[in-house]
């Protein structure tokens, strides 16, 4: 059975304004006059903000926002689970990790919810296994004053496995290797903040073929253009 994450479950406590439904597709800043406005990016869900705000303000609305989106969709941490088509599952809590760029005012932001690792226990003795990074985030933040806005933002996503014999699948709007599967937003442009969801991403692979894999690494960055200058700050990930 599928439990929420104790720290997510408290940033579920920062979302609630006034009596508007958190589901919906915008929600107003108790700070501010700030909008969360929802689309979709080559495939993947793209959150940004309207109205008059801070820019703290803004990158926190987000996140909050967006976490609450995803908490019906994660997994048990803190114990593993047999799901119905017969895998078990052994899960362990996410990370978070922030970086900036060559100026602070350049950041991105990745949050991966948990790490998954998985036998098919129905293909005994030549079990499938499997490993993934669970649905997660990434948020890039331009905190500048001049431009107050970038001229354009692009996020990537890239997670990396190694091992051997086995084959990654490609993310939504995104391609896979033999070892990696990446995505690539559009340009998204005058924002300053930009959340974007980090679709789960899974390798599999089977004792048949004396296959293993046994390292997740995830890459991801953002591309913030101001004038001729291109800040990539990226945040990194090792499971």
């Amino acid at each position: 059975m599928k439990k929420l994450a104790t720290a997510l479950t408290s940033v579920a406590l920062l979302l609630t304004v006034g009596t508007s439904a958190l589901a919906s597709e915008a929600s107003i800043s108790p700070k501010g006059n700030l909008v969360v406005e929802e689309s979709v990016n080559n495939g993947v869900k793209v959150y940004t903000v309207s109205g008059e705000g801070s820019k703290a303000d803004a990158s926190n609305l987000l996140n909050n926002y967006q976490a609450q989106k995803q908490l019906n969709s994660q997994r048990d941490i803190s114990q593993s689970e047999i799901s119905p088509m017969g895998t078990a599952w052994t899960c362990y809590s996410g990370q978070t990790v922030i970086a900036y760029g060559s100026s602070v005012d350049a950041k991105n932001t990745t949050t991966v919810n948990n790490f998954c690792s998985g036998v098919d226990l129905l293909t005994f003795p030549f079990e499938t296994k499997y490993r993934s990074a669970e649905k997660g985030s990434q948020q890039a933040f331009w905190g500048g004053s001049t431009p107050f806005r970038a001229d354009k933002i692009v996020l990537k996503q890239t997670t990396k496995f190694t091992g051997v014999a086995f084959s990654v699948a490609a993310p939504p709007g995104g391609s896979a290797s033999s070892d990696t599967a990446v995505w690539e937003s559009e340009p998204m442009l005058n924002e300053y903040v930009v959340n974007v969801d980090r679709p789960r991403v899974e390798a599999k692979t089977s004792a048949w073929t004396s296959g293993w894999i046994d390292e997740t690494q995830v890459i991801d960055g953002s591309d913030i253009y101001i004038g001729s200058t291109i800040y990539r700050p990226q945040s990194v990930i090792n499971f």
